[in-house]
């Protein structure tokens, strides 16, 4: 097993223990006062996590793409939920559907040529860590307003 599979799995749990303390923290508590039927209530549940996935797919790889832009990187390609956007050898923006190398997708990258100094991967490696809590700290603050 490689490092990046263990790394996997650990992430998949920690995703999976915040959704069911979540779910039971904040949700249930609420269902009982809701006025939506058991189906609707279903359905918003399960919309809510395909919306979650797909938003939070789309801002990781685009906090990839911000980081490594500013670590001074090419970006070979860019795959979000398996849609793969590459530059093929003319440098044309091409797209073909592909599966992610990561848990919801990919930005490869190779360093710029003839640059006066290295690149950075720490923008690259970090941004998208920024990016979740980021996201988490705004999240736990609305629901915190709302809450009021």
């Amino acid at each position: 097993m490689k490092k990046e599979d263990v790394a996997s799995i650990i992430v998949y749990v920690l995703i999976i223990a915040s959704a069911i303390i979540f779910g039971v923290g904040f949700l249930q508590p609420r269902a009982v006062t809701t006025t939506l039927t058991q189906t609707e209530y279903l359905l918003t549940i399960i919309l809510s996590i395909l919306g979650g996935i797909i938003f939070n797919a789309i801002c990781f790889e685009l906090a990839h793409i911000l980081g490594a832009k500013l670590g001074r990187y090419e970006i070979k390609s860019v795959n979000v939920l398996g849609f793969t956007f590459y530059r093929n050898n003319d440098n044309k923006l091409k797209f073909k559907f592909s599966s992610p190398k990561g848990l919801t997708g990919d930005v490869q990258i190779y360093p710029k040529k003839d640059v006066k100094k290295e690149p950075n991967p720490r923008p690259y490696l970090m941004f998208g860590t920024l990016f979740f809590i980021i996201e988490a700290i705004a999240l736990v603050s609305v629901y915190t307003l709302l809450e009021q």
